[in-house]
């Protein structure tokens, strides 16, 4: 799901994946005070933002808060983004009563992790700003990450209707109906933006999604070729392509997609981008059984960037191909470095202490550690369904066939939330049990906002 909004354009979808960019740029480079300026991270997404910030710095540019705005940050290097924004907290008092409770939201959302808390500022702001489409619609992202998806549909709703014009509303109301099985809903959707002229990574890599949902390869071709070439945009692409091959049991060439995909955001300078891609491609190597290939991705991935969500996956890629020690050292840190994180303490710890737990033969440890991410587990994360799926393999180890399958339906039963994300060296068949491990869907949909 996604939370952004450029300026007035709503037609800049800003790479179509984890992007805050200032609400009207044409503002707030006027009033820059270049004592104020502190690095935003925009980098490449400010040049699509106004053509003005591009001059700002080459390389990376940067926005500063003035008396009154803030900028947002381009989270393609996520770890710098978050520090960018505990910056901006610490100086929150300095802006306006709607660029603080924005600020406070993006710090709950993106530094510290506490949904609830995020949550809460939404709903403040629509008090104060009860025509303010924004608020309504990362909420409803905030609805998506906990597996809330009717909460979210309402929300991105009403997003829609306060800012018909808004390109991301569009776009985040389409992926609710399609995490709800509704593929017809979201296409309409999807038609009316386009129909508006709303266009952008976002919204094609979606298409992308609904072409695989309905078995339309030539829609899922015509999305590849629009992306290539783009910066932001190409490489998710590229890496939702190479999920499709492994579903349908092409590993070699999900793994040269893979290889494209972390290329082309290398060559963006998108670093933790490209590690999320390499790390992405490790875990399914995993669940194909080739555990030399999955330890070579693991460490590429953790030598390229260790940030959280790499080092999330990368903890699985360890846990599952028996690398207990490592695993148990990563899982230790994620609870030490990010002790509020919403998702983190309630889906993915239990999930990795799962995996550690199955991978030593002991089902009755995962399944007690995966009863805290049950409630969660639709949740749109790092890796779609993981705790179903996990917990499935624990009653299979405990001879319990009737209650893995039950775990594994889940997966089919939710295809709009699964997608292309399938091993088919499942345990029990590949129609039965997906493995639902990748990044490229989440990054896109989990983390860009309204802003």
């Amino acid at each position: 799901m996604q939370k952004h909004m450029c300026g007035a354009d709503a037609g800049n979808d800003i790479q179509g994946l984890s992007v805050r960019c200032p609400s009207q740029v044409e503002e707030i480079v006027p009033t820059l005070d270049d004592d104020l300026l502190y690095g935003f991270a925009l980098s490449r997404t400010a040049e699509e933002c106004h053509p003005t910030v591009r001059d700002l710095r080459a390389g990376e540019c940067v926005l500063g808060l003035s008396p009154d705005r803030v900028a947002y940050a381009n989270l393609s290097q996520p770890s710098l983004s978050a520090e960018n924004l505990k910056k901006a907290y610490e100086l929150r008092e300095r802006v306006s009563e709607k660029e603080r409770l924005r600020i406070s939201a993006d710090y709950y959302a993106l530094v510290t992790g506490e949904l609830e808390k995020e949550a809460q500022t939404y709903q403040l702001w629509i008090q104060s700003y009860p025509h303010d489409p924004i608020p309504h619609g990362n909420l409803g992202v905030n609805f998506i990450s906990l597996g809330q998806y009717d909460k979210s549909l309402a929300e991105s709703e009403e997003s829609q209707r306060l800012g018909p014009n808004n390109f991301i509303s569009y776009l985040n109301l389409g992926l609710a109906y399609l995490a709800l099985n509704r593929p017809d809903h979201a296409k309409a959707t999807f038609e009316q933006a386009l129909a508006r002229k709303l266009d952008g990574g976002g919204l094609r890599l979606s298409l992308y999604y609904l072409g695989f949902l309905q078995g339309d390869s030539t829609q899922m071709e015509q999305q590849l070729a629009w992306g290539s070439g783009k910066p932001g945009v190409e490489d998710l692409l590229l890496s939702a392509q190479s999920d499709t091959e492994a579903y349908y049991g092409r590993l070699a060439k999900a793994r040269d997609f893979s290889r494209r995909a972390v290329d082309s955001a290398v060559r963006t300078d998108s670093k933790e981008t490209a590690a999320l891609w390499q790390v992405n491609a490790a875990v399914r190597e995993v669940e194909f059984g080739n555990v030399a290939a999955a330890k070579q991705g693991l460490a590429s991935a953790l030598a390229l960037a260790p940030g959280r969500d790499v080092k999330v996956l990368a903890a699985l890629a360890a846990a599952r191909i028996g690398d207990t020690a490592r695993a148990k050292t990563m899982v230790e840190q994620l609870e030490k470095s990010h002790p509020s994180n919403t998702v983190l303490k309630l889906y993915w710890l239990p999930t990795l202490k799962a995996a550690i737990e199955l991978n030593v033969g002991n089902s009755s440890q995962a399944l007690i550690s995966l009863e805290a991410a049950a409630p969660y587990e639709l949740g749109e994360q790092l890796g779609t369904l993981f705790p179903a799926y996990l917990r499935g393999q624990a009653y299979l180890l405990a001879h319990n066939g009737t209650a893995a399958a039950g775990e594994f339906q889940k997966l089919v039963n939710h295809r709009g939330i699964v997608l292309n994300f399938r091993s088919v060296h499942s345990p029990i068949s590949a129609s039965l049990a997906p493995t639902p491990w990748s990044a490229t869907r989440t990054k896109q949909r989990r983390r860009i906002r309204i802003s």
